[in-house]
């Protein structure tokens, strides 16, 4: 972490040298190792962040590569302490000693396996690929890659760009060579400034390298597009249980009505069954069924505005269930007969009693 300045040529911090070797192999991975020599100064760290970036947007989603083997050591191959974790779209390589500080010039070597990084065209394969990130809140002084390839090819059949500068800069201020061994060597023209970068396209013709096979190309799809997927497993999970559980049973033979409540139940019940509330219209089915049962008689009164009259014809005390008793009794309450507006105001106090009564029976 570098002191905020805007003139780079005032940090005292920063990378003194980044020089990247990169093998790419037969079967489409790579090999990357990195010399960072990184110049504290006077300040105190614990070490340094290494921020590579392994998640874009492309080839129709989102698309990662795959970072593994990954080893920190220093000029003389002793180990750094060092903690692998997610930043964003970055793989961030936390390398340092929590409980020591470090001041002056450090060596950190860092070696990692990539694979999914190349693109594959009709006429030609690529790699293209960010050489030093572009977090770094320091500048580097001198920059470069060099990129080895399967087989020497020639010059003429290779296609080489380098950019530099912050992220989605088009400047190219870099060299290029090849060598006579065929590597690809790739030279920043100065320093970079902090969030500056240095990245690199190798283009080589088709056969030089094997695509990984469809299937897997396809997982690695799938583990980065998941989400894509996420409503055809909802569907398909929520079909399967529609078709295993909530399917109506298929009927057998004639459908015939039943002109009698089942098992018994009383208008009030099967009600409260149906759609699971003791309401006015159940006590009133029940108030019906009484009178059928010959403990009351519903008489209509009035000429235009018709009104009804209740006739008390036997006691309750013969009733089996409760919110019968209730009922015979919330609507005469001592008297044998009571007019249907005589109970407006007051009937609904017994109400709460009744329809907690008939809660209690179909439970």
């Amino acid at each position: 972490n570098a002191p905020g300045t805007a003139g780079y040529e005032l940090y005292t911090e920063k990378i003194q040298n980044f020089d990247t070797n990169i093998t790419v192999n037969a079967d489409s991975s790579l090999n990357v190792t990195e010399k960072i020599v990184y110049d504290f100064a006077e300040y105190q760290r614990h070490g340094i962040y290494r921020d590579i970036p392994y998640k874009y947007k492309a080839r129709g989603g989102r698309f990662s590569i795959k970072l593994s083997n990954i080893k920190v050591v220093d000029e003389n191959g002793a180990e750094y302490t060092y903690k692998v974790s997610k930043q964003g779209d970055n793989k961030r390589i936390k390398v340092g000693d929590a409980d020591r500080y470090i001041s002056g010039v450090h060596t950190y070597m860092i070696s990692y396996k990539v694979q999914r990084a190349l693109n594959y065209f009709d006429e030609h394969d690529e790699l293209y690929w960010n050489v030093t990130g572009n977090e770094w809140q320091v500048p580097i002084d001198w920059s470069g890659v060099t990129v080895k390839l399967p087989q020497n090819i020639a010059s003429d059949k290779l296609q080489i760009i380098c950019y530099t500068g912050v992220y989605g800069s088009t400047a190219s201020e870099c060299e290029r060579a090849m060598k006579e061994n065929g590597e690809i060597t790739f030279i920043a023209d100065e320093q970079l400034r902090a969030y500056e970068g240095l990245t690199v396209v190798v283009g080589w013709p088709k056969g030089v390298v094997t695509k990984p096979e469809l299937l897997q190309r396809t997982l690695w799809f799938l583990q980065d597009n998941y989400y894509f997927f996420l409503p055809i497993v909802v569907f398909m999970a929520s079909f399967f249980y529609w078709w295993t559980r909530g399917r109506d049973p298929k009927m057998q033979g004639a459908v015939v009505a039943e002109y009698e409540a089942p098992d018994g139940l009383s208008p009030a019940e099967v009600g409260t069954i149906v759609d699971g509330k003791a309401d006015n219209k159940d006590i009133t089915a029940e108030l019906i069924s009484l009178a059928i049962k010959g403990y009351l008689k519903i008489k209509q009164t009035g000429k235009g505005k018709k009104d009804y009259k209740l006739i008390k014809l036997k006691e309750p005390g013969t009733l089996s269930r409760d919110y019968d008793k209730e009922l015979m009794k919330g609507l005469f309450s001592g008297r044998n007969e009571v007019a249907m507006k005589d109970l407006t105001n007051k009937f609904y106090k017994d109400m709460k009693t009744i329809s907690s009564q008939i809660y209690s029976a179909v439970t």
